[in-house]
């Protein structure tokens, strides 16, 4: 082995147990995610676009190099002596919690517009619900493999992170009815394109890797999917009406985020007016 393969076998250190849902681990990062969520939402609500910008692209760094280590770990198996390079299809980052890869920089790099608004949009619904759902239920993320189990969780933990101060910072694009507002049908247009591409994946690159192991969104034709709910309804519906759900499911699913946005918005509101009435008291 060379040092760089020495160096992935050091890091690829497998504890005696495995991390368990709400243990130590989840629990710690629980509490990581919270802090560093409410000390920006605080400190940095009404900040800059620029400074925005700067504090996203913060956040995009962390989660990109976990995943480069990630890639490399997945790919490179080692035994303290030997070295084999196998490229595991099945960690291909193009699932539904991988997408902040790729749209966060946009929200960093692209001007002001509806392109760039519509990707703070998915950024705040569809990539927060997926951060909220593993960390909610997080039994497959977890590995004897300790640092996979730490970049897992510090990946969905980002995607809450930036997802939350993205609705704080943009709170003033929040309406009652969502019908009359962008912000939730741009968030809604990037996650149709995100599962197109998705959907383009599997019907291209599965069919050319071994069997079983590409199924990106977990919503391949070849594939059972392993999502729970949809693994019950896949094998017993026609797959055409197996997608429509997937979509339509996690379109309501973005649309119960903007809603639970927008009370805990007003809510804020109210609050911040008692407040400044009792002072003025």
């Amino acid at each position: 082995m060379n040092w760089f393969e020495k160096l992935l076998d050091i890091l690829s250190y497998n504890v005696e147990t495995k991390p368990t849902s709400y243990g130590w681990l989840h629990l710690l990062f629980t509490a990581i995610v919270i802090g560093v969520t409410v000390f920006l939402c605080v400190r940095y609500k009404k900040c800059s676009d620029k400074k925005f910008r700067i504090i996203i692209g913060i956040c995009w760094a962390i989660m990109f190099l976990f995943e480069v280590y990630k890639q490399l770990q997945y790919s490179c198996k080692t035994d303290g002596t030997t070295a084999n390079w196998d490229y595991q299809w099945y960690v291909f980052p193009f699932q539904f919690c991988s997408t902040p890869l790729y749209v966060l920089p946009l929200v960093i790099f692209l001007p002001d517009g509806k392109v760039r608004n519509a990707c703070i949009s998915y950024t705040a619904l569809f990539a927060l619900f997926a951060g909220i759902a593993v960390f909610a239920y997080p039994e497959g993320i977890f590995t004897r493999e300790i640092l996979i189990s730490i970049q897992s969780l510090t990946h969905h933990g980002i995607q809450m992170v930036t997802g939350v101060f993205a609705a704080v910072w943009c709170q003033h694009k929040y309406k009652a009815k969502f019908w009359t507002n962008e912000f939730y049908f741009g968030g809604l247009i990037v996650f149709a394109v995100m599962s197109a591409i998705a959907m383009t994946l599997n019907l291209t690159v599965q069919p050319a890797v071994e069997p079983n192991t590409f199924n990106m969104f977990y919503i391949s034709p070849y594939r059972n999917s392993s999502l729970p709910v949809l693994s019950s309804i896949q094998p017993v519906v026609p797959y055409a009406v197996f997608l429509i759900l997937y979509l339509f499911g996690f379109a309501l699913c973005g649309l119960i985020v903007y809603y639970g946005e927008y009370g805990c918005i007003k809510l804020a509101e109210v609050i911040h007016s008692k407040k400044n009435r009792k002072e003025a008291n």
